[in-house]
């Protein structure tokens, strides 16, 4: 789970359907049909949604190919385009000198069959928001030293004679799972729970010890309670980034789309999310 959903960021960044931009320099398909010769398919230029560009596509095939019969596809699921013919006819694509291949998601050759697939997703701006938004989220949970996901935690504390016990999550999600002193597992009632402050209090007091107390706990906020602020701080920061990466990818020192993820810096956050941020950091009491 994510705390901004990629669908939220989409929208909040104002990006909607995919477009494909066609000029000169990408505007050629390299295909063969059955045992015919390689052929150029020169594709209008033009700026396309990918069910417009499969139309455009499909034409210019079958112009170049009369007998083909030829259909093409743009999937808004997999963001893939599908060329096929009728069988037993066979169409094959050529990567090398293929302009458009890479527009299309066309990363390699494709040997001849009755329908071939581009490789790659295709105008989909959902890959690079997403990597932003992961590296924003992570920077946020390491800037707020706080995981805001629900999740379950498992932690040794030292008792210092004190009442209070702070925990390094909140809110809490009452009822506590266990909470071991000393080795011996208190009941609930010996102890009470501070779900929005992430503390637990003993009127007896905490025994004294290191690491003398566990406990074991889940905290967090499920998605549909995770709070608007937060949610909009990371939007801001993901907005920005997104809106700046052309130029010195802004707030981002490590950038790519796939396993590296986006890092931040404090000086690069926008004070309109930062002061958002501040009223999450996690504070803890010695």
């Amino acid at each position: 789970m994510a705390i901004v959903s990629l669908i939220e960021l989409l929208d909040f960044c104002g990006i909607g359907k995919e477009y494909f931009i066609i000029t000169a320099a990408n505007d050629v398909l390299k295909l063969k049909y059955n045992t015919g010769v390689v052929t150029d398919i020169d594709i209008a230029d033009g700026t396309y949604e990918g069910e417009s560009l499969a139309v455009q596509l499909q034409s210019k095939i079958n112009t170049a190919f009369p007998t083909a019969s030829a259909t093409v596809s743009y999937s808004t699921t997999t963001k893939k385009f599908t060329i096929a013919v009728i069988s037993p006819n066979t169409i094959a694509y050529t990567h090398l000198g293929s302009d458009a291949g890479f527009t299309l998601g066309f990363d390699k050759d494709h040997a001849a069959a009755i329908s071939i697939i581009s490789d790659l997703a295709a105008g989909d701006p959902s890959a690079i928001l997403e990597s932003i938004r992961d590296g924003v989220e992570n920077w946020v949970e390491n800037y707020c030293h706080r995981i805001f996901e629900e999740t379950e935690h498992t932690e040794y504390h030292d008792g210092h004679g004190g009442g209070y016990l702070d925990l390094r999550y909140y809110p809490i999600i009452d009822p506590i799972e266990s909470v071991t002193e000393n080795d011996n597992e208190l009941d609930p009632d010996d102890y009470e729970v501070y779900t929005n402050e992430g503390m637990l209090y003993k009127e007896s007091r905490w025994g004294k010890g290191h690491r003398n107390i566990l406990v074991v706990y889940t905290a967090g906020y499920v998605a549909d309670d995770m709070p608007k602020d937060l949610k909009l701080a990371i939007k801001i920061i993901c907005k920005n980034i997104h809106q700046k990466r052309k130029e010195e990818i802004f707030g981002v020192r490590q950038y790519s789309v796939g396993d590296v993820n986006v890092a931040c810096e404090d000086g690069d956050i926008p004070k309109e999310a930062k002061a958002i941020l501040e009223k999450y950091r996690k504070v803890f009491i010695v």
